[in-house]
């Protein structure tokens, strides 16, 4: 039986041995989309944004709570080991003296002490605020904050969306370079190959298979360099979108399915970027920031009620924490109004510095118009632009492919040179090359041309 106990637990440890290494190594497939969402769900600016939210909705509630009822209890034991003394005018002395003739009334004044060593009290308050301008205009304050706090997550999840887009086609670029690189390798690699052959044939210079080598040496070379860009790439791609890096990522998508759409809509409309909607929620903030110092000249006006009650013991017969002994309530309802009547003009100059904030907040909002202007005009200029010379790098991508071809041919006829070849794929590469970061910069491009008219 302890046989048969100690292979089931070690076959149970063995399962999840394996299957923690398959937790580790599990790949997550994801597009773009997919990865946007991801990110939204786990990006630590998005995840902090969420938070001040809802931190602002807990200080609204807390604001309101102040206009709630107030319920407090107080209690208190206190031992005088030396009871106060009070002086009293000698009113009996006198009284004596002035009944029998010749008899000394004594002092004026007489000190005699009152009450015993031990005093316990307990007590409740209750309080309600009635009447505060302040009040008011803080309760909607905090309302409109929470407003705030909210259109900052939509503006977080903007940039957080912008970034990992860029990320993910960034990855693509890196890959279809790679893959260029490697093709070119294979070609250069198979006409090395025949070069050697030729050269031992005695039909080629040893010069040609050189100049290949070196083609290839740099090829490989280049190839590392992008190898590790890839890895770069993705690792940041991870880190946009709130993932572990050491987690496997596949992206689905590709950039043969990227839709080259050539016109993109231009028109739009201030309040359609979140930072103009923001800095609009920012104004009624200040607007009420010079209400709630104007409501400051307004009386407050709040209730309160006590209740209270008292026992006092001179320590004998050990009664001193004795409830069976008599307690004298005492307790009072009232109104409290409190009125700053003047406060030397602080509030006066608070609501001028108010203003003056409120001011300069429209006069950011007047620039903001202009630089959202400047931003879609210069965006759409960028992308019509790169539009413009993708398509110049595709041609010259066909006509660096042409004239590999024509290159091979003579070189396979005996008329052409490993010179032209080794020149012929160099300009190919550098054609490649310069058509992935057009296309790269294309979608850069449309990406900030979204951003700029609040289509992200």
């Amino acid at each position: 039986m302890k046989v048969s106990s100690l292979l089931l637990k070690g076959i149970v440890l063995l399962f999840a041995s394996v299957g923690a290494v398959f937790a580790q190594d599990q790949v997550h497939s994801m597009s773009i989309v997919d990865a946007v969402n991801f990110a939204l769900s786990h990006s630590a600016s998005v995840q902090n944004a969420i938070l001040d939210e809802n931190s602002a909705k807990a200080q609204k509630k807390e604001i309101l709570g102040t206009g709630l009822p107030q319920l407090s209890a107080n209690g208190s034991f206190q031992y005088f080991y030396k009871i106060p003394t009070s002086v009293l005018p000698n009113f009996i002395g006198q009284s004596i003296a002035a009944s029998v003739p010749g008899m000394d009334p004594g002092p004026d004044y007489i000190a005699v002490q009152f009450g015993v060593p031990y005093n316990t009290s307990i007590g409740l308050s209750l309080s309600q605020l009635i009447f505060s301008g302040e009040y008011i205009v803080g309760v909607e304050a905090a309302k409109v904050y929470a407003e705030l706090m909210s259109k900052n997550i939509q503006r977080t999840e903007i940039e957080t969306k912008e970034a990992v887009v860029k990320a993910y086609y960034s990855v693509l670029i890196n890959r279809k370079r790679l893959n260029i690189v490697d093709a070119n390798i294979s070609r250069i690699e198979k006409i090395l190959t025949d070069t050697r052959a030729l050269y031992q044939n005695g039909f080629a210079e040893k010069l040609d298979v050189d100049r290949l080598q070196v083609t290839l040496n740099n090829l490989k070379s280049q190839k590392t360099k992008t190898e590790t860009l890839v890895g770069l790439s993705l690792d940041l791609l991870k880190f946009q979108m709130g993932m572990t890096v050491s987690n496997l990522l596949e992206l689905t998508d590709s950039l043969e399915t990227y839709s080259m759409k050539v016109n993109e809509d231009i028109t739009y409309s201030y309040d359609s970027r979140i930072e103009y909607k923001m800095l609009s929620t920012q104004q009624q903030l200040l607007n009420l920031n010079i209400k709630r110092n104007k409501a400051g000249y307004l009386p407050t006006l709040a209730g309160f009620a006590t209740l209270n009650t008292q026992s006092f013991s001179n320590g004998k017969n050990f009664d001193i924490y004795d409830f069976n002994k008599q307690w004298y309530p005492n307790g009072v309802l009232g109104l409290q109004l409190n009125w700053n009547v003047f406060d030397g003009f602080q509030r006066k100059y608070r609501i001028q510095q108010a203003d003056i904030a409120l001011k300069k907040s429209k006069v950011d909002q007047k620039n903001l118009e202009n630089a959202i202007d400047m931003q879609v005009n210069n965006s759409n200029l960028v992308y019509e632009n790169a539009l413009i010379t993708l398509e110049s790098q595709k041609e010259n991508v066909q006509l660096a492919e042409q004239v590999v071809k024509t290159a091979e041919i003579k070189y396979n006829e005996g008329v052409g040179s490993s010179l032209e070849i080794s020149d012929a794929n160099t300009s190919l590469i550098e054609s490649q090359i310069n058509l992935l970061e057009a296309m790269y910069n294309m979608i850069i491009a449309r990406i900030e041309l979204q951003k700029a008219t609040g289509k992200l």
